[in-house]
Formats: C-alpha cells, sequence, structure tokens
C-alpha cells in the first residue's frame, strides 16, 4: 500500500502532511485522464467540422439533428451520465454544422470524468476533484496552464481553500503536457499586416471594444428571448428553430461562398477580413449572431467561447472599416472585450486573447 511505504496506515489516521501527499499523488492520474478525454472530445469535433464544412449539403441535416438531439435529451439520465450525453449531442451539432462552439460541454465533461477517476481513487476531498476537472479540461481545450487556473478562480468566484492552489497547478501542467504530447496546441490567429499604434487607433480600440460589448449584450437579449418564446421539451418549436438556422446557413453560404459561419467560425479572424466590403462585414456579424442564438435555443449544443470571440472579432473589424484603419489591434482587442463581456471572465479573456495574438502582433509592430 502506498500509505504503508510512507509511514501512514491510512488516510483517517495519518498526519495532514501525509494524507495531503498522497491526494496529491492521486491528483496526477486523475488530471492526466480528465485532459486526454477532452483532447479526444476537441480532437473529434475537428475531424467532423472540417467534415461538415466540405461537405455543403450536410446543412440539409440541421433538422434531423436537432430530433435527433432531442430524442438523446429526453431519454431519462442520471446527473452523472448528463456530460458524456452532451458530448454526443455535441458532436452531432458540429455534423450538422450548427453555430456552436466546444468549451462548455468540454469543461463539464472534464469534471464529470474527474468525478469518476477521484471516486475511483478515494479522494477525500470533494473540492479536489472540482479543481481537477476544469483546469484540466480548460487547459487540455486551450492549451493554456495558466488560463485554466484563473479560469477556475473567476468561474467559482471565491478563492482557492488552503492547499487548492497545489492541485490546480498539478492539474494545469498535467494538462499542459498532455496536450502538447497529443498534438493539441494553443489557439493562434497569425497576421501578416504590420501594425501601427497611435492614438486614433488608441480610440478606434476602445470604440470597438464598446461595441463589441453591446453585440454580447445584443446577443445575450435575443438569444434569452428565443429560449423563452420557443423553449420547453415540445420537439416542434425546436424543429421550426433549426429548420431556420439551415435557412441562414445557406443564405449565408450563397453570400460568402463558403460555411465559415457555421461550426467554430475561427477561418473569419484573419487579415483578409478586413479588406471585405463593409457591407459583408455587417452581414456576417448580424448572421453569426442570429444563427448562434438560434442553434443555441433549437437545442444545439457545445458552448458559447468561440462565438463570442467571433462576434467580437466581427464588431473590431466593422470599427475598423468605418475607421478607415487597416489595422489588425481593434479587432483582435474586440474579440477579448466580447469574450470578456459575454461570459463575465474577463482575466481569462486576456490571458487567451495574448497568446492568441499578441505573439504575431508584437512581431509585426517590431
Amino acid at each position: 500500500m502506498i500509505s504503508d511505504v510512507f509511514g501512514c496506515k491510512s488516510e483517517k489516521h495519518s498526519p495532514n502532511g501525509c494524507a495531503f501527499f498522497l491526494e496529491c499523488l492521486k491528483s496526477i492520474p486523475t488530471a492526466a485522464l480528465v485532459s486526454i478525454c477532452c483532447c479526444v472530445y476537441a480532437y473529434v469535433i475537428e475531424l467532423v467540422s472540417d467534415f461538415a464544412a466540405e461537405h455543403v449539403a450536410l446543412m440539409l441535416t440541421m433538422p434531423i439533428g436537432c430530433m435527433v438531439i432531442h430524442t438523446i435529451n429526453k431519454e431519462k439520465s442520471s446527473a452523472k451520465t448528463e456530460p458524456y450525453l452532451k458530448v454526443v449531442t455535441t458532436w452531432v451539432s458540429h455534423f450538422c454544422g450548427a453555430s456552436v462552439g466546444k468549451e462548455t460541454v468540454g469543461i463539464g465533461f472534464g469534471k464529470a470524468v474527474s468525478d469518476l477517476a477521484c471516486d475511483k481513487l478515494r479522494v477525500n476531498r470533494k473540492s479536489i476533484s472540482g479543481i481537477i476537472g476544469t483546469v484540466s479540461a480548460f487547459s487540455a481545450l486551450f492549451s493554456t496552464p495558466v488560463a485554466g487556473i484563473v479560469f477556475y478562480i473567476e468561474e467559482k468566484e471565491a478563492p482557492f481553500g488552503k492547499g487548492d492552489v497545489v492541485f490546480a497547478f498539478i492539474a494545469a501542467l498535467c494538462a499542459f503536457l498532455v496536450s502538447r504530447i497529443v498534438g493539441m496546441r494553443p489557439i493562434r490567429f497569425s497576421t501578416t499586416m504590420v501594425v501601427e499604434f497611435s492614438l486614433s487607433v488608441f480610440l478606434w480600440m476602445v470604440a470597438g471594444c464598446a461595441f463589441s460589448a453591446l453585440v454580447a449584450r445584443t446577443y445575450k437579449i435575443i438569444r434569452n428571448r428565443l429560449s423563452s418564446a420557443f423553449g420547453g421539451s415540445d420537439l416542434e418549436p425546436l424543429v421550426l428553430l433549426s429548420a431556420l438556422a439551415m435557412l441562414m446557413s445557406f443564405v449565408s453560404f450563397q453570400v460568402l461562398g463558403n460555411r465559415n459561419l457555421n461550426g467554430l467560425s475561427t477561418k473569419l479572424m484573419t487579415d483578409s477580413f478586413l479588406e471585405v466590403e463593409l457591407s459583408v462585414q455587417v452581414f456576417c456579424l448580424i448572421a453569426k449572431l442570429m444563427l448562434t442564438a438560434i442553434c443555441f435555443c433549437a437545442g444545439f449544443t457545445g458552448g458559447d467561447f468561440i462565438p463570442f470571440l467571433v462576434l467580437g472579432f466581427l464588431s473590431g473589424a466593422i470599427v475598423a472599416k468605418l475607421a478607415g484603419l487597416n489595422s489588425m489591434l481593434i479587432p483582435f482587442f474586440s474579440a477579448f472585450s466580447c469574450l470578456a463581456f459575454g461570459k463575465r471572465i474577463p482575466l481569462t479573456s486576456s490571458l487567451l486573447l495574448l497568446q492568441a495574438f499578441m505573439p504575431d502582433l508584437l512581431k509585426s509592430m517590431i
């Protein structure tokens, strides 16, 4: 027994230091397991999203996907099985090309795996499972260990308990190493554009951030109202919403010539989007906002981290166009503002956006 090796007969009667050390040992395989599961979950989504983007006809399956998800959700499931069912429904959502992300379900999945592993390993403190699950899942999905810890603090809105910071660092480090080993990479958006910073650019950046926050607020209002009007257990309203999403996807495909408004939509966040006509930029913003809100209210599952980033980027691109500035600083910082305001995680958003954009921006500014 491990406890015998370290000179303690059981955790119940062992000194606090010994029990704490044993819990630290148990947190390592737990964090590794959570990270592997979340990486597999994200990898499948990438495959499904790419497949859906290459086969435009799959947008016609949105009503069918809605019915499949509704059937899965109607099955009697316990709180322990619900996170795993949401993983399946998220894969179905991305297969249909629904405008949803992946992170929220992935974090819930990580917590469920952590609870299961901690239960098998007989970890005494319940809080440890929550820390490992949240930090490991976030760090694995974004390959950002520090942001994973900060996200847990902001999500819980409470300081760490005694010794909790150790488990958070163990979980973040394990998740980061596992994600890199299996090929996950941090979110990065490169720019080949030379970025010049000036007072006018700064003022327009502030305007872009304010506009993106307004867009985030508008999105949440529309989503809440749609949910109130069409929410419930009846299938017919949900199918109607999914058919509307399918129609919007078809229209956006005719305008853009691609399905970049569906799925993760990160392909829109490039230098070339600043060169697009203002009318097309406005169309993309409105269509993305409405399409994401409709998809969520139709029952499609996933997350809204990436949708908020995309909405913020589109908002900033419009402001840059109106200002006559060919600057990527405005859409990049607008993306941060939209995510920070929409999810109420300003510190986490800052770390994610710094990692995603700043390396290339700094290179272009030097």
